[in-house]
């Protein structure tokens, strides 16, 4: 190889490195911008997170201030019973036999086809 071929085939690297220079340097710009917005929307979430904190604090304060009034029920509202034991185990009461029967049939006054026209609208009593 002369030296005007190596001289050739060294400017042909140089030109290629030097375009991978480039890129990075591109790329660098590009990771710096993107850095610049991460930065910027980490400051903000800062802001936000310090914001909540102290709407947090205001709010515990004025729970424990409520939990100290602790206004009385109403008058109408009445609290909750357990039932004893004895009430909840208690078997329910049978009736006595004699009430277990329904009203005695009474023995028609006319006849067994007064009955019928009486009930049924429809038919013609005679």
């Amino acid at each position: 190889m002369t030296q005007e071929e190596e001289i050739a085939q060294l400017k042909k690297e140089l030109s290629k490195v030097l375009e991978r220079v480039s890129e990075m340097v591109e790329q660098l710009s590009k990771a710096g911008e993107r850095e610049s917005e991460y930065q910027k929307q980490l400051s903000a979430m800062r802001a936000e997170n310090h914001a909540l904190n102290e709407q947090l604090v205001r709010a515990n304060i004025r729970i424990e201030e409520l939990a100290k009034l602790k206004t009385p029920p109403a008058a109408f509202v009445k609290a909750n019973k357990k039932k004893p034991q004895e009430e909840q185990k208690k078997a329910r009461k049978k009736r006595d036999a004699k009430h277990n029967r329904g009203r005695p049939r009474s023995t028609p006054t006319r006849g067994s086809w007064s009955i019928g026209c009486s009930r049924a609208r429809t038919v013609i009593c005679v």
